[in-house]
């Protein structure tokens, strides 16, 4: 399984949108398929991963535990302060 998701190694960190990042993306996906392997991505948010999963990828990791729980317990605290 191959992982592609590294704008910072492109010199563009956390310019997921930019036609580099887009590109090479694209191409690494295509490397994949060409040579007969799996291709997994990254994401941020469901948007971005319902995304990757519909340009082809075959598996699609969203979020990662630390940005999970930060969003849950900021929400909790919103809720609270809004009671």
């Amino acid at each position: 399984m191959t992982t592609c998701k590294s704008a910072i190694s492109l010199g563009i960190p956390g310019q997921f949108d930019a036609p580099e990042f887009l590109q090479a993306v694209e191409r690494v996906l295509k490397a994949c398929r060409d040579a007969g392997k799996l291709c997994m991505m990254f994401s941020s948010n469901t948007d971005e991963a319902k995304k990757y999963i519909e340009q082809g990828f075959d598996a699609v990791a969203n979020s990662i535990d630390s940005a999970l729980f930060m969003e849950v317990y900021k929400d909790m605290v919103d809720d609270m302060r809004n009671a």
